[in-house]
């Protein structure tokens, strides 16, 4: 066995394209954060994107994507998922029966620590595993979005006439419904969700999690992706010419990531997340979409929709080592430095 690491810019078509043929055999439903469309994006927004690439009987057998936050993480060997926080789904990709300890992944990857969210668990399967796990939805479309919602309405009755209610009351207030499941100007259309994004988080009083340029810099990035494994999507549901609510997301063959949906306020009585969702459901078909990957989380308003629990998992992976021991203990210091400052913010 030989493994390696690579930095984005090395990437030959050899990589790109045992990287194709590892992600549809390991996601073939599809899986964008996983693509090589979703790293090489990623790479224009984040310097220290790397690959670990293993080869047996010299054929590429696995890929390893993730990122070092600065020149001092990549020299002990202390790394993250790629694009960290916009990262919705982190792991590996492997032919089939290739299984590894955690430790022999970060040995053939040159690592020492890992901390990590968002990890499947259908990476178990590649010897990878955490130890918070969290549960996600995803909905599935098997005979398409209008056959879902026919059968959502017969099971739950009450919230489907309500929402439908809802529609004739915004159709009366505002005009007609009008949606695209996938708006022609999407670049254009990212700044509107960017902007209405950064309000939304300002107003309920929550930390932008697109104030990093880098972030800005990687969603501008992916609006012009075009490639069968991670494409972009902006939808946007208006009615009488007013926009009520909008998606940006990623597609991955068969699946659609939910991603960032942002909502206009003066639709709020409308439950316009709920509007806006039902009408990617039911036009799902027309952009290859049978499933819908909700991401982390159950809340109400995701539990409202009938779906497939998904588990993920969080932690920290690290092995014994003197940069690694380094690493631990530059942490432990940062985070007593941080607790200090935050008493000392209390006490004044």
């Amino acid at each position: 066995m030989n493994a390696y690491r690579l930095e984005a810019k090395s990437l030959s078509d050899k990589h790109l394209a045992a990287w194709r043929d590892l992600h549809r055999a390991s996601y073939p439903e599809g899986n964008a954060f996983l693509s090589s469309g979703f790293f090489q994006a990623a790479a224009k927004s984040y310097e220290r994107t790397r690959i670990c690439v293993i080869e047996r009987d010299g054929a590429i057998s696995a890929i390893w994507p993730f990122q070092f936050e600065n020149a001092f993480t990549e020299s002990v060997g202390a790394a993250e998922r790629v694009a960290e926080e916009l990262n919705d789904s982190f792991g590996l990709l492997a032919q089939a029966g290739l299984e590894m300890s955690v430790a022999e992944w970060m040995r053939a990857a040159r690592l020492n620590h890992f901390y990590f969210t968002h990890l499947h668990d259908s990476q178990a399967r590649f010897g990878l595993k955490g130890d918070t796990v969290t549960t996600g939805l995803r909905i599935a479309l098997p005979s398409g979005g209008a056959a879902y919602w026919n059968a959502l309405s017969a099971a739950d009755p009450k919230l489907s006439k309500d929402t439908e209610r809802r529609l004739r009351k915004a159709e009366r207030e505002f005009g007609k419904l009008e949606f695209e499941i996938d708006a022609a100007d999407r670049p254009a259309m990212l700044e509107h969700v960017l902007k209405a994004k950064s309000d939304q988080y300002v107003r309920t009083g929550k930390p932008d999690l697109l104030a990093f340029p880098e972030r800005r810099h990687l969603l501008r990035t992916l609006a012009s992706a075009n490639d069968a494994d991670c494409r972009s999507v902006v939808s946007k549901l208006s009615f009488g010419g007013v926009w009520a609510a909008l998606h940006f997301g990623l597609v991955s063959r068969q699946t659609l990531h939910y991603w960032f949906p942002v909502y206009n306020p003066a639709f709020t009585s409308f439950a316009p997340g709920r509007l806006l969702l039902r009408e990617v459901i039911l036009a799902a078909r027309q952009i290859g979409v049978s499933f819908i990957e909700r991401g982390e989380g159950e809340s109400k308003a995701k539990l409202d929709f009938p779906s497939e629990q998904r588990r993920y998992y969080s932690g920290t992976w690290w092995r014994p080592s003197l940069m690694g021991l380094l690493y631990r203990a530059q942490l432990s210091m940062s985070w007593r430095i941080s607790a200090l400052a935050k008493q000392r913010g209390t006490a004044d």
